[in-house]
């Protein structure tokens, strides 16, 4: 363990904790990204379905209006 503090929001922390803490806000953020571009592809795939279905659906009034 390191023996370097610092003062943070008038707290004595140890430099490995600061450090400990600071990957694991790293991660955190890092996850609700892949988790925001997930979610991004997801509705991007639902959208573009939801445009071929509607496509398909007035394919299929034009055709059955032309019998």
């Amino acid at each position: 363990m390191k023996e370097v503090r610092v003062r943070e929001k008038g707290v004595i922390k140890s430099q490995d904790t600061i450090e400990r803490r600071e990957k694991e806000k790293q991660n955190i953020v890092m996850q609700i990204s892949m988790l925001q571009m997930e979610n991004d592809d997801d509705t991007s795939k639902l959208t573009m379905f939801n445009r071929l279905r509607e496509e398909n659906l007035v394919k299929k009034d034009n055709i059955e209006e032309e019998k």
